[in-house]
């Protein structure tokens, strides 16, 4: 649809459960992914400068803005225009008091730039930059996807190699129509009779303690665990020749800590999943991911490997669903509990 001559496009499903946490946690970092890259050796301020432009240039998932029309939110993409990357001369004392400041600020969410770089230079062999964008326009693979085309376009820039012209990557909003589509198929209803069927009963227990979302606190702390040279290559070595992932390692891990210190056998743990299904998809930055209830029976009396590569067989099931959005789960289920009273009563 058009609207003050801006052409504006309907959210993903993806996009929308970013919506919802914003309206039951406003003005707060909750949706902000932030990086901070670090980088060792004399590097080129104005050809790091052009690298981040070129990536804003050709991904226009950076140019969304998000905007309410009669109470329904919309996207649209602003035109590029080359832009001045903040650059600071700190110390590295007042770099990590800086850091700090600026990955608590939020984004303002409508009809605001929801991307920002800034560069530090801490010495002369010395440099980082922040990278933060809102969650609604990335996801995490997006954010690698992204430094990743910065270091390429740096490198090339540097060395005189490639077009000085960007050229345009795949677009996010090709995903929306994707999306329609997918919602309009036989796999759309498959997916859903999936997720009905394994939640068609609830598990007891679907936490560690009870809560309110509208009162709990969003202030986080990073817990940093290093696992020894010689105990992960034992883990790696073992998930080699197991032929199991170590994230089913540790997923597996997981569940048995939650099966020992509730006493549940039926447990469901929230997962993320790229939700990149497309090949194209892969290719594209813009938020994506996926929120899956994985949902798993622990039997305390099954052998260790049976246990795991029955993870691993959930997951695999998992990843041929994953497409159905997580709040179209949460919807079905809410009508299925309703239509459950309603032939009781």
């Amino acid at each position: 649809m058009t609207q003050h001559n801006v052409q504006l496009f309907t959210l993903s499903q993806p996009q929308q459960r970013i919506w919802y946490t914003e309206l039951v946690y406003p003005n707060r970092n909750t949706s902000t992914i932030i990086t901070t890259v670090k980088i060792k050796g004399t590097v080129r301020i104005d050809a790091l400068q052009e690298a981040m432009n070129r990536v804003v240039a050709q991904n226009d998932s950076f140019r969304i803005k998000i905007t309410v029309r009669d109470g329904i939110p919309y996207q649209y993409v602003e035109p590029f225009a080359a832009q001045s990357i903040e650059t600071l001369q700190v110390t590295p004392e007042e770099a990590e008091l800086w850091v700090s400041h600026h990955n608590a600020q939020p984004f303002p969410l409508l009809d605001s730039q929801l991307y920002r770089f800034v560069i530090l230079q801490l010495g002369a062999e010395d440099t980082w930059f922040s990278f933060k964008m809102h969650h609604i326009i990335s996801d995490g693979v997006t954010m690698e996807q992204a430094i990743n085309e910065i270091t390429g376009n740096y490198m090339s820039i540097v060395h005189g190699t490639g077009s000085d012209t960007p050229v345009p990557a795949n677009s996010y909003l090709d995903f929306i129509q994707t999306e329609q589509s997918y919602e309009q198929s036989e796999r759309y209803q498959k997916d859903k009779v999936y997720w009905t069927e394994k939640f068609a009963d609830l598990p007891e227990v679907t936490g560690l303690k009870s809560y309110n979302p509208l009162t709990i606190s969003t202030a986080a702390r990073r817990e940093v665990y290093t696992l020894e040279h010689e105990l992960y290559r034992g883990v790696t070595a073992f998930c080699e020749a197991h032929n199991v992932s170590v994230f089913t390692f540790f997923l597996a891990a997981l569940y048995i800590f939650l099966h020992k210190t509730t006493g549940e056998q039926d447990l469901t743990v929230g997962t993320l999943y790229a939700n990149r299904t497309l090949k194209k998809e892969k290719n594209t930055m813009g938020m994506f991911v996926s929120t899956v209830a994985t949902r798993l029976q622990v039997e305390p009396e099954s052998e260790l490997l049976t246990f795991l590569h029955g993870v691993g067989k959930e997951q695999a099931s998992i990843l041929r669903h994953q497409r159905y959005p997580y709040n179209k789960i949460m919807q079905d289920l809410r009508e299925q509990q309703s239509g459950s009273a309603s032939d009781q009563s």
